[in-house]
C-alpha cells in the first residue's frame, strides 16, 4: 500500500474538485460571452476623400459577402 502522502491517494480527491470546478469555470465564463451574440451590429467611422477631406452625409453600404445581403 505504501506511504499515504505517495501515489494516487491523494489524487482522488483532488479529481474529485478538478473536473466540477473546471466545468464550473467554464459554464461560468461561458455565460458572459453567450450574452454578446447578437445578430445585429453597427459600424461606425468618417469617410474621406483622396486628399483627406472629410466628405458628409455620405451613405455607405456593408454586404456580407457570403449571403449577399
Amino acid at each position: 500500500m505504501g506511504i499515504p502522502w505517495e501515489g494516487d491517494e491523494l489524487m482522488r480527491p483532488s479529481r474529485r474538485v478538478a473536473l466540477p470546478g473546471a466545468v464550473l469555470v467554464f459554464l461560468l465564463g461561458m455565460a458572459g460571452t453567450s450574452k454578446a451574440q447578437t445578430a445585429t451590429g453597427q459600424i461606425t467611422g468618417t469617410v474621406k476623400d483622396a486628399s483627406g477631406a472629410v466628405i458628409p452625409q455620405v451613405k455607405v453600404i456593408a454586404t456580407n459577402q457570403l449571403t449577399s445581403s
